[in-house]
């Protein structure tokens, strides 16, 4: 189901629990994918949500290497190591209208569960490591413009293209 994307700060800084591998888990993480589709179909850059961002404050997140590739879901994530500081500009869709430069490790180990309740680690870098801190971030209740060394206003040109 398509949820809408919260954007008040409190329901963003409520904590997050951890996820389960239970009905209600597996629905709002399928609901997470549902509304990262959307969110493509209506020409939104976003390639990852948390699910504090749809109103559930759950310890899940779903991501995609691309706009309109496979969307993955991680329970649970927890960043277990951090390589390399880089420089990242990065939107987030609890602020459709403004770019964020935020320093981020361009190297992690993620450890998380998947769907089924297995335990799994992953190392990520670049771009896909600079979504899952930010969604990690969502988790923990740390809004963008906490974070944020810059920020930018930006507004939709046409679909996929931010200008300043």
């Amino acid at each position: 189901m398509i949820r809408e994307i919260v954007q008040e700060n409190k329901m963003l800084k409520k904590p997050t629990v951890q996820a389960g591998s239970d009905e209600r888990c597996l629905i709002i993480a399928k609901d997470l994918a549902d509304t990262l589709r959307a969110c493509w179909s209506e020409g939104r850059i976003c390639c990852s949500l948390s699910a504090n961002q749809i109103g559930e404050s759950v310890r899940i997140i779903a991501l995609a290497k691309h706009i309109g590739g496979e969307i993955f879901c991680m329970f649970n994530p927890k960043i277990v190591l951090k390589k390399e500081e880089m420089d990242y500009w990065e939107d987030n869709a609890c602020r459709p209208k403004m770019m964020y430069k935020v320093d981020r490790a361009y190297e992690i180990a993620v450890s998380y569960q998947d769907a089924n309740g297995s335990q799994e680690k992953v190392w990520l870098s670049g771009k896909l490591s600079g979504l899952v801190q930010q969604e990690v971030d969502n988790l923990n209740g740390i809004l963008p413009e906490e974070r944020a060394t810059a920020q930018v206003e930006c507004q939709l040109k046409k679909k996929n293209t931010f200008v300043r």
